[in-house]
């Protein structure tokens, strides 16, 4: 790349007041939650489309190839995303050195990325259609080098909103070039090509973005900085690939049984456990991850709420901090309220109207992803909770404990894959997660101190917020078999009186979470 001088036309960031700063989070998760809560639903619904177009066994196929990259592509940025967000929020200047220097390293990583992933793809005895995917999915990790950079740079200087409609644009993107390609039989090789297409544009737009109101430009090649880069990134380049072992192993594991798993434990049958009959046939490893991949997208859908708030909150924490370390106490604190709030009512309400989601959305043929929906729903709190503790340990610079912390609970989470998995399938695989999710809130609480996050005040809150959403789960099923949508208005209406009845939320907050999520500014 050419040695080309970075200006930057913004002065050097003054200590902000602490309403200055509010102001900020409120408006970076606005535009972050308004934008998420938009893309959201057009993913939702794009996505029941595409379960229904494809059909367990190719969904299974497409859920397979994205779970298999993920793990390998890891290895194509290993933590220096955050790092690089964290450097340039502290001291804006160094944006010259870290940004073309992480592109270059990136694109390297990824070549080596591509080779590996496609050949083991091969060694493991992939269909053939699958090791396309593999290597047509592992040639975009060329345009995330691009992209990602560019992104953490406009993170780092708090322009959340601008991410949040790229954001946008690029799931508008994926949603029409790939319905044209499954409209086309192109299948689930379509999807991943709407997928490049989309964050080429992503990154383009941001490329657009820094070089006008940032004044960005690439700087030279340094080697220089490369040890610095990668040593600082290693903490969370290991917690990273921890989180994805936890998220997507189990993907693979059941991927790789061809034959014969169970879906259930035999002998169940209950309104609340399993669809009305017992599947206990022997399936491919696609249907097996079809089933599976429909149940934990339905929960990962959730988490760009959780991960909006705690990007929203990230570079101002890591500036407060450095300023007053106990400044941080209130906002996190606040922000577990608020994502309790969202999550708690979910997981209630999906546990009793599992089976209705998973056949009206999906058809019968994936029933057996009921009883896993019932499990997995459970872990979102712990998800919403675990970003913004994740937020915490980079903030008070205990990534590398927190990175030991991590790996040791995918271990686990491993072992209980390969242990769970071929004796209980897709009940094996959804036990496996959930476990995990415990294990590592509990570590990570252990390690920042149980009191930034809950004092007095917020357990009580917790306490009511959970006695509304036990009410709203209560009238759930007793409406249980009355039309879908009708049972979730209502059932909301309920929770909404039952928060502000037992003092879960204010009026006054609640008007503030509906802003955020509405996507106005606060």
């Amino acid at each position: 790349m050419a040695d080309v001088n970075v200006t930057t036309t913004t002065p050097p960031q003054a200590p902000l007041s602490s309403k200055e700063s509010s102001r900020i989070i409120a408006r970076n998760s606005a535009f972050v939650m308004g934008s998420q809560v938009a893309i959201r639903i057009l993913a939702f619904i794009f996505q029941v489309y595409v379960v229904r177009s494809l059909g367990s066994v190719d969904y299974g196929k497409f859920a397979t190839v994205m779970a298999y990259l993920m793990i390998f592509s890891i290895f194509s940025d290993f933590g220096m995303a955050p790092y690089t967000v964290r450097e340039m929020a502290r001291d804006w200047t160094r944006s010259r050195r870290l940004i073309s220097n992480t592109m270059f390293i990136r694109l390297v990583l990824s070549v080596a990325v591509v080779i590996v992933a496609t050949s083991v793809a091969i060694l493991l005895d992939y269909a053939p259609d699958i090791v396309t995917g593999v290597f047509i999915a592992g040639c975009g990790l060329f345009l995330y080098a691009f992209q990602g950079p560019l992104d953490g740079a406009v993170v780092a200087r708090e322009r959340l909103d601008v991410t949040a409609r790229l954001q946008l644009v690029n799931q508008l993107i994926f949603v029409a070039v790939g319905t044209l390609m499954l409209v086309a039989g192109v299948g689930f090789i379509g999807l991943i090509l709407a997928t490049l297409l989309g964050v080429g544009v992503w990154g383009l737009g941001l490329w657009r973005f820094s070089r006008r109101k940032l004044g960005l430009e690439m700087g030279r090649i340094d080697p220089g900085i490369w040890r610095e880069l990668l040593i600082g990134a290693l903490p969370f380049g290991v917690a990273g690939l921890a989180v994805v072992l936890m998220q997507r192993f189990d993907t693979i594991v059941l991927s790789l049984a061809h034959q014969g798993l169970p879906t259930t434990l035999p002998g169940f049958n209950c309104t609340l456990c399993l669809p009305p009959s017992a599947y206990e046939f022997m399936v491919t490893g696609e249907q097996l991850v079809g089933w599976y991949a429909v149940s934990v997208n339905l929960v990962l859908m959730t988490m760009l709420l959780a991960q909006s708030v705690a990007q929203a909150m990230y570079p101002t924490l890591v500036r407060e901090h450095a300023r007053d370390p106990e400044a941080i106490r209130k906002p996190i604190q606040q922000a577990v309220k608020y994502l309790m709030v969202i999550s708690l009512p979910i997981a209630v309400g999906t546990t009793v109207l599992a089976d209705q989601i998973i056949v009206k959305l999906y058809t019968a043929e994936f029933a057996p992803s009921i009883i896993t929906l019932r499990i997995l729903i459970w872990a979102m709190p712990l998800m919403f909770l675990s970003e913004v503790l994740g937020r915490a340990m980079s903030v008070l610079r205990l990534e590398r404990a927190g990175a030991r912390r991590t790996l040791f609970a995918a271990g686990v989470v491993v072992v209980l894959n390969l242990a769970l998995i071929p004796a209980l399938g897709l009940l094996g695989a959804a036990l496996s997660f959930m476990i995990g999710r415990i294990l590592i809130v509990a570590l990570e609480l252990d390690l920042v101190g149980v009191g930034l996050f809950f004092s007095r005040e917020t357990l009580g809150t917790l306490a009511r917020v959970s006695v509304a959403a036990a009410v709203m789960g209560a009238a759930a099923l007793w409406m249980h078999d009355r039309n879908l949508f009708l049972i979730i208005g209502v059932s909301m209406a309920i929770y909404a009186v039952g928060l502000l009845v037992t003092g879960g939320l204010r009026v006054g907050e609640a008007l503030r979470v509906a802003r955020m999520i509405l996507g106005r500014s606060a």
